[in-house]
């Protein structure tokens, strides 16, 4: 960008500085967008094992009451 006051300096450093910036927020940025698929996997994953758990409590309780009656 060229400003009014522009002295013919082309400022490279300062863009240099400025790209180096952008580098790293844009690696912070997908470092937050990894972790946030890996937890959102991790979340996944629970809630499958909480449901299979679940389930099998269920076929305990069924399997409890079939072996009274048969008892």
């Amino acid at each position: 960008m060229i400003s009014e006051t522009d002295t013919g300096d082309t400022g490279d450093t300062d863009m240099d500085d400025v790209d180096q910036l952008d580098c790293q927020n844009l690696d912070f940025g997908l470092i937050l967008l990894e972790i946030r698929k890996d937890v959102k996997g991790i979340h996944t994953q629970f809630d499958i094992m909480e449901h299979t758990v679940n389930q099998l409590k269920v076929d305990n309780e069924e399997l409890k009451t079939h072996n009274k009656n048969l008892v």
